[in-house]
């Protein structure tokens, strides 16, 4: 089974990421991957294809370069509640 749940920024709280971990709970074996995308401006001029080959290599190299961020679960609960509490 393969789901996409897309949500803005300004929906994702504390009680929405407890109602997630109820309904992930069935999914004993699954993997969870949980992306962040910033939305462009209207205004902003569409990117031509080698701007995009440009940005996904830097985003390739930056990820080989180890600039992400990984959460365990109990680590990401935490960095939400800790968010939620400012």
């Amino acid at each position: 089974m393969n789901a996409l749940i897309k949500i803005s920024a300004k929906e994702f709280n504390a009680e929405l990421f407890k109602n997630l971990q109820e309904i992930f709970k069935r999914f004993q074996n699954a993997e969870l991957t949980i992306s962040l995308h910033e939305k462009r401006r209207t205004t902003e001029v569409s990117e031509d294809k080698s701007e995009y080959e440009k940005r996904l290599l830097n985003s390739v190299k930056e990820m080989e370069e180890g600039k992400y961020v990984e959460f365990t679960m109990d680590s990401l609960k935490k960095y939400v509640d800790d968010l939620v509490k400012q």
